[in-house]
């Protein structure tokens, strides 16, 4: 069951250039057309959510929390930070705002995607492997590799 966070990630990864890809387009996209890609986006990115949770973070707090992972405490507490942010640019980017400073809109996804590849990188080598590892799951081999 491991492998389904790393295919997660894979997944929204994948929707997320695809979404970068379409709002870079010139002409631009009709709004009508981006709301799909951002709800399809944030729909995987909130099963993730309950997946890494019934995986890595429910069995994390069972047995006794970060008291036993102190080396876990500061990538959770940066991707809680960057959770937040990602909660808060769905709040700004209104699809009204959305059409008033496209440019910005693009500006902002662009290092919205770049944090999140960069955290699921982390996250899959400093949170994954060592939960999974010491609770003896298999890792799949692009994961084991890194």
């Amino acid at each position: 069951m491991a492998v389904v966070l790393f295919e997660e990630h894979k997944v929204i990864v994948e929707a997320a250039e695809h979404f970068l890809a379409a709002i870079k387009r010139t002409p631009r996209i009709p709004i009508e057309q981006l709301s799909p890609l951002r709800v399809r986006l944030s729909a995987l990115i909130r099963q993730h959510r309950v997946t890494e949770e019934e995986h890595i973070f429910g069995p994390l707090m069972r047995e006794g929390g970060y008291a036993k992972w102190p080396d876990l405490a500061p990538v959770v507490q940066e991707l809680m930070r960057e959770k937040a942010k990602y909660s808060e640019h769905i709040r700004k980017w209104t699809p009204q705002a959305i059409d008033q400073n496209w440019r910005g809109y693009v500006i902002d996804c662009e290092k919205r995607v770049d944090v999140m590849k960069r955290l699921v990188q982390e996250e899959e080598a400093r949170i994954y492997q060592p939960i999974l590892a010491r609770n003896a799951a298999p890792m799949p081999a692009r994961a084991a590799a890194r």
